[in-house]
């Protein structure tokens, strides 16, 4: 009689106890905070390979590797005597490590939040309409950032993605191109 109630608990267990893959792709709106942007207008892609480990109803555990395009932009504004204008186009290999927190009737909704790491692997910047040379803009290989967000998953596998992310450490080691993002009276440099 015990043996039968055991197996029973382990069989309601081992549904959860599944792994996933998937591909995901999407818009990217960034700013890069202490470069003097007019707000999130720099748009990209973002895209690249989930896995997932759903091990319990409520809680799953998500990797990706994403490639994430990221970046700030300011438009000039002619009309008010404003010529200056610059793009910075910041490009990662990003690797979030992600836990999910399913809820509802069906578990078809998720929180998800944790780390992430991006790698650096294409920079550009064009300041009124010149590109300058990436070399000499003095930033950092990775970003350290974390994230928070939202999931909806949709029939037959589909599913919408809401995240909001932001560095946790300077991007840049200097302001050679821009100014550093203020906070009162501490400098915290410029954060994606």
């Amino acid at each position: 009689s015990s043996q039968k109630t055991d197996s029973a608990k382990v069989y309601k267990i081992l549904p959860y106890h599944k792994f996933a893959f998937g591909l995901k792709a999407g818009l990217n709106v960034s700013q890069i905070f202490g470069t003097g942007a007019q707000g999130i207008n720099h748009f990209g892609f973002a895209g690249g390979i989930r896995f997932s480990y759903r091990f319990h109803d409520q809680f799953s555990f998500d990797p990706e590797v994403l490639y994430d395009m990221k970046g700030a932009a300011r438009y000039a504004n002619p009309d008010k005597g404003d010529y200056e204008s610059f793009f910075v186009d910041l490009d990662y290999i990003e690797v979030p490590i992600i836990f999910n927190l399913h809820f509802g009737k069906r578990r078809n909704f998720s929180f998800e939040f944790g780390p992430s790491i991006g790698f650096l692997v294409r920079e550009r910047i064009t300041i009124n309409g010149g590109v300058v040379n990436g070399s000499n803009s003095n930033f950092h290989i990775y970003d350290l950032s974390f994230l928070v967000g939202l999931n909806y998953n949709l029939p037959k596998g589909f599913g919408l993605n809401f995240r909001y992310m932001n560095s946790v450490a300077p991007i840049q080691s200097t302001n050679s191109v821009y100014q550093s993002g203020v906070i009162g009276p501490v400098g915290i440099g410029q954060l994606n």
